[in-house]
């Protein structure tokens, strides 16, 4: 594993601090997104695929932010969506764009416009699936574990 999971922090804080996150939760999905980062890069070492790595970090994450936020009195989905936004696929969706260019720029839409098209729609499936991934892996712990809703006032 890389130091680089380590700005997965700074990345989940800028979210969190655009749409007002309270400064007690900061740190809390810093080291959650370090940790979703860490899961992820560490599955990929033990060749995984990105949209499960994807999703097993997502819903480890989801697991700790449901039983943070009853614990602490903030809701849960605020530590929860903020500390996986550093693993959303901006690679893969830069490449399915970059194919895409090729494509366009590619003589008649011939034979030559084939393999990039192939590398676009791959891409592009590949970012869709981390991304249904994310979302189902950190929504799933309010419905598998009991009692994680946060109280009500």
């Amino acid at each position: 594993m890389t130091w680089t999971v380590l700005f997965a922090g700074p990345a989940a804080l800028g979210f969190a601090i655009l749409f007002n996150v309270r400064r007690r939760a900061l740190l809390p999905i810093a080291l959650l997104a370090i940790l979703a980062k860490s899961v992820t890069v560490v599955l990929a070492d033990q060749q995984f695929n990105a949209v499960v790595s994807a999703f097993l970090a997502a819903l480890l994450i989801g697991v700790i932010a449901y039983i943070l936020g009853p614990a602490t009195g903030e809701a849960s989905p605020v530590y929860a969506f903020a500390a996986v936004v550093p693993l959303i696929p901006g690679f893969y969706v830069f490449q399915a764009l970059k194919a895409l260019e090729s494509v366009v720029v590619a003589d008649n839409g011939g034979i030559s416009a084939q393999a990039p098209l192939i590398e676009a729609a791959t891409s592009a499936i590949t970012a869709a699936g981390i991304l249904l991934a994310l979302a189902i892996g950190v929504t799933s712990p309010v419905l598998l574990l009991p009692g994680t809703r946060t109280p009500e006032d």
